[in-house]
């Protein structure tokens, strides 16, 4: 708490494995909700891994020393020839014009999907997007991956909270409104007209106008 005092190697030690702690929850935590998706919207999660390890200290118990030092991480499946959709849109030409509309309303179909399952991410990014191309349904097809940014819902958050948050956060707008911007800036434009959702519509009509009513009493 005294912000004039260094930290010690150890308080460093402890604050890096507890946040790193929380990237591991919050990642296979979505994996669990996401899991009859696995494979087709997200990667797989083949495993939970964790190195243990043995050195003890005589301080605390052998319980204790080994959960702090062990390091937790996922084996995930392999997405063979799949490129970062921040890849593409550097060099959109690798996906023909008429298959971006698609495309990316399979993205946004995604980050709705998770919505629906009380994740939020606030990390929706084209780098945390792999495109492959899939020779059974011939289209590319969008994996969103990296949730170590999410949040997920459980019985604490209040529900008109929850979905300011999310009118906040606009995932799905990160996701497709700034696709279009992105496409039409490099002369791209065309390649996929954005069209929101039905459910972030009613968001922003339901805090927009919360705003006003605030503003008038303020006023």
């Amino acid at each position: 708490d005294d912000e004039d005092k260094p930290w010690t190697i150890v308080e460093y030690e402890a604050y890096i494995h507890h946040h790193f702690q929380a990237f591991y929850d919050a990642e296979t935590g979505v994996y669990d909700r996401m899991k009859d998706v696995q494979g087709m919207d997200v990667p797989r999660l083949v495993a939970r891994v964790r190195t243990p390890e043995y050195r003890y200290s005589p301080y605390f118990s052998p319980e204790l020393t080994s959960k702090l030092f062990e390091c937790p991480g996922i084996l995930l499946e392999y997405i063979e020839g799949g490129i970062l959709l921040d890849d593409l849109i550097e060099y959109p030409e690798r996906v023909p014009k008429e298959a971006w509309q698609c495309m990316m309303e399979d993205a946004v179909r995604t980050v709705n999907l998770m919505s629906g399952r009380d994740i939020r991410n606030e990390d929706v990014a084209y780098r945390n997007a792999i495109v492959q191309w899939d020779p059974i349904t011939g289209k590319h097809k969008v994996r969103m991956i990296d949730f170590g940014h999410c949040v997920l819902r459980n019985a604490t958050y209040d529900e008109e909270e929850w979905r300011r948050q999310q009118q906040i956060q606009d995932e799905e707008g990160a996701m497709g409104g700034y696709m279009q911007s992105g496409l039409e800036r490099i002369g791209r434009k065309g390649y996929y007209v954005y069209m929101r959702s039905e459910k972030y519509e009613k968001l922003d009509e339901e805090f927009a106008d919360r705003e006003d009513d605030e503003q008038l009493s303020q006023a």
